[in-house]
């Protein structure tokens, strides 16, 4: 577990991944990380209260935090971390509805990491596994979609494995499936 108050590493990593494939791919060329940063946490915060406000309680959180540890860099850095937060906004208020340009089917399972981000730690600290933070997800996922892989034995075990490649892929480890090894 992560000390009080601190954004675990996956989550940062979960961040990463979001800004690199869903928003505004384009405007990030060229741009320093500073910027492109700025530019996904302010595109974020202009599509936050289209949601469940609960949810959103944890992405507020994660903005805040890095808004407020941009204040604290050379001038330059944050120059550019604000630049790109302005025209995040400015994006993100521009959007019709909460999906963004290029988003791609591993966006809704990042989201609901970040939004549960709580409930994930919990179960990562007491040795869940990922076949419990699939059951976890899906309770969070649009109710047909959730019914459609819940129902089929095939989509739900595709959608494990999915969900066990994304959680390497971030850093998030969860305890192998089966009995505990012997110590």
């Amino acid at each position: 577990m992560e000390p009080e108050g601190e954004i675990p590493g996956w989550l940062e990593n979960v961040s990463e991944e979001l800004r690199k494939q869903a928003f505004f791919p384009s405007v990030h060329a060229r741009k320093s990380n500073a910027f492109k940063v700025g530019f996904w946490l302010g595109h974020g915060l202009a599509v936050l209260g289209r949601g469940n406000v609960e949810e959103e309680d944890a992405e507020l959180q994660m903005i805040a935090k890095v808004t407020a540890g941009a204040c604290h860099k050379p001038a330059t850095q944050a120059l550019e971390y604000f630049r790109g937060f302005a025209l995040g906004l400015e994006k993100g208020l521009e959007c019709p509805e909460i999906e963004v340009a290029g988003e791609t089917p591993t966006f809704g399972i990042y989201m609901q990491l970040v939004r549960n981000f709580t409930r994930v730690e919990e179960l990562r600290g007491r040795g869940g596994t990922a076949r419990e933070l699939a059951d976890l997800l899906l309770t969070k996922m649009p109710a047909a979609q959730a019914r459609r892989i819940g129902e089929n034995a095939l989509l739900n075990d595709a959608f494990v494995r999915r969900l066990r490649k994304i959680c390497q892929r971030i850093g998030l480890v969860m305890a192998s499936r089966g009995r505990p090894r012997r110590k």
